[in-house]
């Protein structure tokens, strides 16, 4: 078993116009509305890739399959689609554990998908998605 902390957000540039960072929300919302734009997804997935590595590169190699469950922390009350959050949460990280060769592949040989998925509470100061890695896992 393994956990990982994963970001709920992440800056992947600069408006001038309206002089503030555009954030990308890791989300199903944010993946559908900006995920039109090759260039905005690429870059997204390459900037997520980096902050996780280091994670990453401290995980074996994995004993699959596997399957994760993930607990999402906001940083307020507002309700929210948990799912919405982990589904792309996972995509994201499972390409990343793939291209850093922790596992060989994402398809259903090697990755059984989610596990459990929740809501874990508010932290103002640390919103995050912690992720839990089950390795050798049976149907």
């Amino acid at each position: 078993m393994h956990k990982l902390i994963l970001p709920l957000n992440l800056v992947y540039g600069f408006n001038k116009k309206k002089q503030e960072d555009r954030v990308f929300s890791i989300n199903l919302n944010d993946y559908r509305n900006k995920g039109t734009c090759f260039f905005i997804m690429n870059k997204v997935k390459q900037i997520y890739h980096e902050l996780v590595k280091p994670q990453i590169d401290k995980l074996p190699n994995l004993q699959y399959p596997i399957r994760c469950d993930y607990i999402v922390f906001k940083k307020d009350k507002r309700a929210f689609d948990v799912n919405n959050v982990c589904a792309i949460a996972d995509k994201f990280l499972m390409d990343a554990i793939v291209e850093y060769g922790k596992l060989p592949d994402d398809n259903y040989n090697y990755y059984k998908g989610f596990g459990k998925v929740g809501f874990g509470g508010v932290d103002k100061e640390n919103p995050r998605i912690e992720v839990i890695i089950h390795e050798n896992v049976k149907d």
